[in-house]
């Protein structure tokens, strides 16, 4: 049976957070498109409707794969600067739990992240203004309540089936931000030598505004490296120069406490 939402706004209602995050995946879908069509032997497969996977697309090129995951940052951590040491512009969030489940499973996996604090308002007045009759019953329905078996089902369908019906209009009003590139293993790898980029973990943040999912946050400017980057090595060399990458490893000594 389905209820009414207590709260519409993006934090609490998905139909809201979908739209950003599947314009996003389009966006750079059309990225690996461009790149597939330069190397030869370079291949990706979708696998954003399964729901057993951390990975968006995978990268393939004969044995190797190159999970990868694309994330839109649409809300500005105002408070990073006290909680996190990072400028509010320069400050990625990336899931704590997520990114430990990749290192597990999924080791090669790498975050792309398209930063963009402006876009879901922009996404709103479009969508007001494109959606025909029909559509606008099916997002209002959609937005107002929640609950049922197949609501979930039902809203990835629809977000999914409206940006690819209206991707002409949603070009034309979406920025061309660059994407970020981190890869789940570095994420994890700053979690463990800066807790203090974890509030909840590296202090006591909760009640500041950041109680919500634990988060590693990772600087732009000298955590990620740009995806164009990324993409002119793999022209070069193919995906296993990004995987070498990846799995880096440097001799240190650490501590292992025996008690």
């Amino acid at each position: 049976m389905l209820q009414k939402r207590d709260r519409k706004g993006s934090a609490e209602n998905p139909i809201t957070k979908l739209f950003p995050a599947t314009v996003t995946e389009q966006r750079f879908l059309e990225l690996l498109d461009d790149l597939c069509n330069v190397r030869s032997g370079l291949s990706y497969t979708d696998d954003r409707h399964s729901r057993y996977t951390l990975a968006d697309f995978n990268l393939c090129e004969g044995e190797d794969v190159l999970p990868i995951n694309i994330k839109n940052a649409g809300t500005r951590f105002e408070q990073a600067k006290q909680l996190v040491k990072l400028e509010p512009d320069d400050c990625i969030p990336i899931p704590a739990y997520k990114a430990n489940a990749a290192v597990e499973t999924m080791p090669n996996l790498l975050y792309n992240v398209s930063v963009d604090f402006h876009l879901v308002n922009v996404l709103n007045k479009l969508l007001s203004q494109i959606l025909k009759s029909d559509e606008t019953i099916v997002w209002d329905i959609l937005g107002t309540y929640k609950g049922g078996s197949h609501v979930k089902s039902a809203e990835d369908e629809f977000v999914f089936g409206t940006v690819h019906k209206h991707w002409d209009a949603f070009k034309q009003v979406v920025n061309n931000n660059p994407f970020h590139v981190i890869s789940a293993r570095k994420s994890v790898y700053i979690l463990q030598n800066k807790p203090y980029r974890t509030p909840g973990i590296g202090l006591k943040a909760w009640g500041t505004g950041a109680s919500a999912e634990v988060n590693v946050h990772v600087s732009i400017s000298e955590d990620t490296i740009p995806w164009a980057v990324v993409s002119d090595r793999i022209k070069l060399n193919g995906i296993i120069d990004i995987i070498s990458a990846v799995n880096r490893k440097l001799m240190k000594e650490i501590y292992v406490p025996e008690i």
